[in-house]
């Protein structure tokens, strides 16, 4: 077994923030190992996995809003 790597050591090297470990953590996605005391690590296998893996871009929408303080020219609004 390679050397342990903290939670904060792992998210510095894969790019991610450690809340986001935590976070996959809880949901199972990236499982981390427990110390006696309960802390979270990381093994290297784990770090370079999750860099060798391919990535899917997640599909989003987007959704713009615009208000207007303005209040329109009714006038030059009709004539358009």
């Amino acid at each position: 077994m390679s050397t342990p790597l903290t939670i904060t050591e792992a998210a510095r090297r894969m790019g991610l923030h450690v809340k986001t470990l935590q976070r996959w953590d809880r949901e199972g996605k990236l499982v981390a190992q427990r110390t006696s005391t309960g802390r979270r690590f990381y093994t290297q296998e784990q770090v370079d996995a999750y860099l060798q893996a391919p990535r899917v871009p997640e599909t989003r929408k987007v959704i713009v809003y615009f208000a207007s303080l303005r209040r329109p020219n009714v006038q030059t609004w009709r004539t358009r």
